[in-house]
């Protein structure tokens, strides 16, 4: 094993993260010795320098190793001449997602969160999933349902229900005219299909647009 300290300078990792990587090879690396193995914990600069100072006091000892989920390691790895086997740290292994990826037109999440699901037997009932949906998306592209996440709006004036007009929740209303007049922009994003497929639905734009604008005024006024 080795502790390289580019992994733990290289980037700034959040303190209590970074003591945790540590603390976890260092602990696994004990657990190993004490179920028999003989472990090597080589502290380095890079894990290129760690597996070139192993490998010179140790001429004959093949070096194997996991594929890495990091590209410049294994570009690193390579170039070393170690041997990688497949990670089991993963659901799906490389190859296994080369093939799916070369069977497709376009590489989205959707179509392989299907076949995911599918492949694994994960939610599913036979080959349908289960509760007869892939998803919810319909429901979850609703006006920001603010009042079913707690308690917080139970004494507000304001609906969180309605879109337009001056009851209307300014949540409500301003996420929809976000959506509306960026909807160019987000067009071209897979993720945002099904909101603006919703947006396209409403019927009261020309309400909501105007209500926006009074939002936005009381906002910047402090009325509101």
């Amino acid at each position: 094993m080795v502790e390289s300290q580019r992994m733990l300078r290289g980037r700034r990792w959040h303190i209590q993260r970074l003591q945790f990587m540590i603390s976890a090879a260092r602990h696994f690396a004990g657990e190993l010795t004490e179920a028999g193995y003989k472990v090597i914990y080589q502290k380095a600069a890079t894990t290129s320098d760690g597996l070139m100072e192993i490998s010179r006091k140790h001429t004959k000892l093949p070096i194997v190793s996991t594929q890495p989920s990091s590209r410049g390691l294994t570009d690193q790895l390579n170039a070393l001449g170690v041997q990688c086997v497949e990670n089991d740290f993963f659901l799906t292994s490389r190859e296994v997602f080369s093939t799916w990826a070369s069977s497709q037109k376009l590489l989205l999440m959707e179509n392989f969160y299907h076949q995911q699901r599918t492949r694994l037997g994960i939610l599913m009932q036979g080959t349908k999933p289960e509760g007869g949906a892939w998803n919810f998306d319909a429901e979850n592209c609703l006006p920001p349902p603010i009042s079913r996440m707690s308690n917080y709006c139970s004494s507000c004036k304001f609906n969180p229900k309605l879109r337009a007009g001056e009851t209307a929740c300014p949540f409500s209303t301003l996420y929809w005219d976000f959506l509306d007049r960026h909807k160019k922009e987000f067009a071209g994003n897979f993720r945002m299909a099904q909101q603006l497929k919703c947006l396209d639905r409403l019927t009261d734009l020309a309400e909501l647009r105007e209500r926006a604008k009074q939002v936005l005024t009381l906002l910047d006024r402090g009325e509101l």
